[in-house]
């Protein structure tokens, strides 16, 4: 009794402090659903460890270990759910679980025997974790954490399943839930489940932050208007291309200023989104430069494909309309091509383009100017 008495303290402990765990990583990562139904499993499970472990052989006690189990998992795949970035359990598993977990209860208030009473409510405990399972599974891409995740539900599950069909074959039916808790099977077990459970909430709780750094991550790198690369982001890929070759282009919308002092400042957003939603449509990786200027990074291009990219991006431009536009404003933009050479530096291919764009605009905007070479001046190659 003292062994079985101090595993569940042991186990409240941890559970426990995982809850408060969870709720702390909440309250510093505001709007983490999948944090809330971490904690809200945990606790649940942290109340059934303390009622099995101060009186588990009363009826109070099973009707609530009854509804905490299954409340437990069910709260645990939800937090699965919403950390892989997928809506909540369908209608009908939530119905099934709370079908199977009244079947329970009203076995335990018929005074069915002990053994019989606890196989609905743990059918839907398992039940629940199969759905984060099959949602691992699916998964096409696995890490580490998602892997170690799989396998950790997976071996909960599992205990799940050996407790069903050994506790009938080797308890008697009227056998009282307490002394079933005492058995040694039953102490391994939930030894085993005391070192998976925490295992999978630590997996969970990785999943959820990577998730947060990956998130600023991208924040960092992406224009908030247009959700192209910013500047440091795109120099960053144009080098990593650098090795192998690539042609670049910087492009820069025509009398932008005009636009918005004509129109507003939304509708100069708008402009500014749309040509962006048109660099975006092209092969190559796309970047704001910032204000009106951007740059398209088309790795592996010839000089002349990418100034055919690039006319074709300026006439795609020219037939673009807003609404709030009047009837003959035709909007425009130009455009400067350099070849990034394999092992320079990516900012020198920029500012080569660049060269290009102001020669472009040079010679009257809405077209497009080739840098032939590092040495030779930029030459003309398409117009309006």
């Amino acid at each position: 009794m003292d062994v079985a008495v101090s595993l569940h303290a042991v186990i409240f402990g941890v559970v426990a402090s995982l809850a408060l765990l969870c709720g702390l990583i909440c309250l510093g990562l505001r709007g983490q659903s999948a944090l809330v139904w971490l904690a809200v499993g945990l606790a649940c499970g942290a109340v059934e460890t303390v009622v099995l472990g101060i009186d588990g052989g009363s009826i109070a006690a099973m009707a609530a270990v009854t509804m905490l189990i299954p409340a437990a998992y069910s709260c645990v795949t939800q937090s699965v759910r919403r950390a892989l970035g997928l809506r909540l359990s369908p209608r009908p598993l939530w119905m099934a679980i709370v079908g199977l977990t009244v079947m329970s209860l009203l076995l335990l208030a018929g005074n069915a025997v002990p053994i019989l009473q606890t196989l609905p409510f743990q059918f839907a405990a398992l039940l629940a974790l199969g759905d984060a399972i099959l949602c691992l599974w699916r998964l096409k891409v696995r890490g580490v954490v998602e892997t170690g995740l799989l396998v950790a539900l997976a071996g909960m599950a599992v205990l799940l399943i050996v407790r069903m069909p050994l506790f009938p074959l080797l308890f008697e039916g009227t056998t009282p839930v307490a002394n079933i808790a005492q058995s040694d099977l039953e102490r391994v077990l939930m030894l085993v489940s005391g070192l998976l459970a925490p295992a999978a909430v630590l997996f969970i709780i990785a999943r959820i932050v990577g998730n947060v750094i990956r998130r600023y991550r991208i924040r960092s790198e992406r224009d908030d208007l247009t959700d192209l690369l910013n500047r440091t982001a795109f120099e960053r890929v144009a080098a990593q291309a650098a090795p192998a070759g690539a042609a670049i282009i910087v492009c820069d919308i025509d009398h932008f200023k005009t636009v918005n002092d004509r129109y507003g400042h939304p509708v100069g957003d708008r402009v500014i989104q749309g040509f962006a939603e048109i660099l975006s449509q092209t092969e190559g990786t796309a970047g704001r430069l910032g204000g009106e200027e951007f740059a398209l990074l088309l790795p592996g291009a010839t000089l002349d494909a990418a100034a055919g990219a690039a006319e074709a991006i300026r006439l795609a431009f020219h037939a673009w309309r807003d609404p709030a536009l009047d009837d003959g404003h035709s909007l425009s933009a130009s455009f400067g091509v350099a070849m990034l050479q394999g092992g320079e530096p990516a900012q020198d291919a920029i500012a080569r383009a660049d060269d290009a764009l102001y020669r472009a605009k040079r010679e009257g905007r809405n077209r497009v100017a080739v840098h032939a070479a590092a040495a030779k001046p930029a030459r003309l190659v398409a117009a309006a």
